[in-house]
């Protein structure tokens, strides 16, 4: 405590011998008395010629004695001046004989001194702490904080004030921490200081703007992010997480989930630890329609197994059902899909007679692709233009076993993929042709469509005639009929592939 030792004489020295009745009554007094802020123990002295007392207008300090004669030592002492403003008082001294003097006492208001060094803004980020370090004589100092959830009290003393940070607050960017010192000793004491929060958490991504929609893709996005991060989809069923990694995030994609094409899938980041942190990552879906392929005839051939149809043997060639040429005119063997090129007699025939067909040969042959295709569409190009002998309903299997089908023609493992009924065309539209004259139908040839969903993966394509142009008139040509229950002649086979 600090104490201040004060001797006062007064202004004039008069000496008073008691015994000189003829002097004048006098009290001499300070003219001020000024106090220190802290707390005050002085002595002053009051000399007088006759007998006093003393008041105090406003007793924020003690004094004593209160009454004296002569020559008087007082000792006043008063507390630290914590009021926050200046304050005084009178005592008033006084004589029976109506002597008054006054005396005035100040006392400064404490003013407290406290330094505060603190950074402007802080990164917040998990696991770090904030020190503001405090140079102060007091030690009763404290603080409240506005705007600053995100910071957490770690230790407090005399010098120091540490917190914790903590990202999991979410907070405004431009919105400060505001800390507000204030201190018993002094009421009016106010300091504060701002501390900016800024987000520590950062992500990039890297991705396609679109994911294809198709069985078997992947959909990948590579990040780079200071933090530990998570997602969650929205308006993206199709996407099923294959891996994830700090850096990486892989999605399978699962086209039977596929809704619509007219949602962006959204993949929202987010850290667990960083309310802030959020990061969207908008995907255009892309509904993908597997494209179908002509696929390659020079790998293919055309035989039949033990069971099927008996090959005819003149200006027969399973080339020819493979070499991509064939009529578009009706009955012209000399106009073609290519120009210049002739085909006549170049023709892929089966030709069973009704011995043969009762000895057990059916109405089919089996077709080697020379590799594994996933069959889209079947497409038969008649060689004698819809004539007796076209196939006008037929059907086409698939080979579904291990390796190669077995020689004697069994129908074990053979999947049926579609039919083809033409008999409507072949009685109204192709027999009202004229010769010559073009024909949509013969040059489009006869089509069986497998949907996607029902084709196989084969090598091995088997087709099987039910019935011919004989079937519908079977009285056209008596011979032929009864001679031959199975006869088929092609210029050419297509055969389109789901490609990728």
């Amino acid at each position: 405590m600090k104490t201040s030792r004060i001797l006062l004489i007064a202004a004039l020295a008069v000496l008073l011998p008691s015994c000189n009745k003829s002097e004048s009554p006098y009290i001499n007094v300070p003219e001020t008395i000024n106090l220190t802020m802290d707390s005050n123990d002085m002595e002053f002295e009051v000399s007088s010629n006759v007998s006093w007392k003393m008041t105090v207008s406003d007793p924020w300090f003690k004094v004593t004695p209160k009454h004296g004669n002569g020559k008087t030592e007082l000792r006043l002492t008063s507390e630290k001046n914590n009021t926050g403003a200046e304050r005084t008082a009178v005592m008033e001294f006084s004589s029976s004989d109506g002597l008054v003097q006054r005396l005035e006492v100040v006392q400064p208001a404490y003013e407290a001194s406290i330094s505060i060094t603190s950074p402007e803004s802080v990164s917040v980020i998990k696991g770090d702490t904030l020190a503001i370090s405090i140079e102060s004589e007091l030690d009763d100092w404290t603080y409240s904080i506005s705007n600053g959830d995100w910071l957490k009290e770690k230790s407090k003393t005399a010098g120091s004030l540490v917190f914790d940070l903590d990202p999991g607050v979410r907070f405004d960017t431009s919105v400060p921490a505001v800390l507000s010192f204030t201190t018993p000793s002094d009421p009016v004491f106010l300091k504060e200081i701002n501390i900016l929060p800024k987000d520590y958490a950062e992500m990039t991504t890297e991705c396609p703007d679109s994911v294809l929609i198709k069985k078997g893709m992947q959909f990948e996005i590579k990040i780079n992010s200071n933090v530990e991060w998570t997602y969650s989809l929205s308006n993206a069923p199709y996407l099923v997480e294959n891996s994830i990694s700090s850096d990486k995030l892989i999605f399978d994609v699962d086209p039977e989930k596929f809704l619509t094409a007219d949602n962006n899938a959204v993949i929202t980041f987010t850290a667990p630890d960083y309310a802030n942190f959020s990061k969207v990552v908008e995907v255009r879906p892309v509904s993908y329609s597997t494209p179908i392929v002509l696929a390659d005839k020079s790998k293919m051939t055309a035989y039949v197994l033990d069971n099927d149809g008996i090959v005819a043997t003149s200006n027969v060639s399973s080339a020819y059902l493979f070499d991509g040429l064939w009529m578009v005119n009706k009955s012209d063997y000399h106009t073609t899909n290519i120009a210049g090129k002739d085909m006549s007699y170049h023709h892929w025939e089966l030709n069973t007679k009704v011995a043969d067909y009762k000895a057990g040969h059916g109405d089919s042959f089996t077709i080697d692709a020379g590799t594994e295709i996933k069959l889209a569409k079947f497409i038969t190009y008649h060689y004698y233009d819809y004539h007796m002998n076209d196939p006008v309903v037929y059907e086409i299997y698939a080979y579904t076993g291990v390796g190669a089908p077995d020689k004697n023609g069994d129908w074990t493992n053979w999947t049926k993929l579609g039919s083809t009924d033409v008999s409507t065309v072949y009685k109204d539209r192709v027999k009202a042709l004229a010769a010559k004259a073009y024909s949509k139908d013969i040059a489009n040839g006869d089509a069986i469509i497998i949907p996607e969903a029902d084709a196989v993966t084969a090598r091995y394509y088997r087709f099987k005639m039910l019935n011919n142009g004989y079937s519908i008139y079977k009285t056209a040509d008596a011979q032929w009929y009864t001679d031959r229950v199975h006869w088929l002649t092609l210029s050419e086979v297509s055969l389109y592939a789901y490609g990728e």
